[in-house]
């Protein structure tokens, strides 16, 4: 069964990306923040494994989660239908 496609994420505050996917946008917070996929997921209490799957688009994290990064990178995701 193939993964749901991955919202699109409209404006956030620490730059603006329209319509880009999320694991583009996590990969782009990630590096500018230069971070690794373990500081992230110590960061919000998931596993590396999560971290890497959201970054591949195979899963896509739930809403708490989805707080939780943007509380991490210092920004405000606003989620738009794709």
């Amino acid at each position: 069964m193939k993964a749901p496609k991955p919202a699109a994420l409209g404006h956030w505050r620490s730059g603006v990306r329209e319509h880009e996917s999320l694991p583009a946008m996590l990969a782009h917070l990630r590096d500018t923040t230069n971070r690794t996929n373990i500081d992230i997921a110590t960061g919000i209490g998931v596993s590396e494994c999560t971290v890497r799957n959201w970054l591949s688009g195979k899963t896509t994290p739930p809403a708490a989660d989805l707080a939780r990064l943007a509380t991490l990178f210092g920004c405000t995701l606003m989620v738009t239908p794709s």
